[in-house]
C-alpha cells in the first residue's frame, strides 16, 4: 500500500485520511455488495484521490474514487448491463469515465476478480488481488487498457 501512496504523493495528489470499518459497511448495505478485506485494508489507510473531477486525477488520467463515491455496476449502467456485474463495485475509472475499473465479487465464497469494464456488457479480468492491481498500475502495465470487445 505504500507504494502507492509514494507513487501518488510523487504526482502531488491529495491523499485523505482513511476510513473507519463501519464506514465501509455502510457502504456494503448501500450497494448490496460485500467489499473484500483487502479493499477495506486500502479505504482504511487512504479514501481513494481525495476529491472527483477534476482536480484528483493521476498524471496517465486515472481517478481512484472515495469510499462514498464508490457506485455499483448496475446502479452506473441502469438500463441493462452483462449480469456478471451484479455483484460488482466501481472504484477507479480512466480518462473521466472512458472506462472503469471494478471488484466484482462471487456472492458465495466472496472471492473477487478486478475487472477492466469498457462497455456495459463487455469486461476483461485484469487480476485477483487489489496488491496485484496496484503493482500493474504504478508499472503502468498493457494490461490495464486491453480489453475485450
Amino acid at each position: 500500500m505504500e507504494n502507492l501512496l509514494d507513487h501518488w504523493r510523487s504526482q502531488g495528489i491529495y491523499l485523505q485520511n482513511g476510513n473507519e470499518s463501519s464506514s465501509v459497511d455502510e457502504v456494503e448495505r448501500r450497494l448490496g455488495i460485500h467489499v473484500p478485506d483487502d479493499f477495506r485494508t486500502y479505504f482504511s489507510a487512504v479514501n481513494g484521490m481525495g476529491d472527483l473531477y477534476p482536480n484528483w486525477v493521476d498524471d496517465k488520467g486515472y481517478l481512484f474514487y472515495p469510499l462514498e463515491f464508490l457506485i455499483s455496476a448496475g446502479d452506473l449502467f441502469p438500463e441493462g448491463h452483462h449480469e456478471a456485474l451484479d455483484q460488482c463495485f466501481i472504484f477507479a475509472d480512466f480518462l473521466q469515465e472512458c472506462w472503469y475499473y471494478g471488484c466484482i465479487v462471487d456472492p458465495i465464497d466472496k472471492g473477487y476478480s478486478i475487472i477492466l469494464i469498457s462497455h456495459k456488457f463487455s469486461f476483461s479480468v485484469i487480476s485477483n488481488s487489489l496488491e496485484n492491481f496496484i503493482e500493474l498500475y504504478i508499472a503502468n502495465a498493457e494490461i490495464l487498457y486491453t480489453f475485450e470487445t
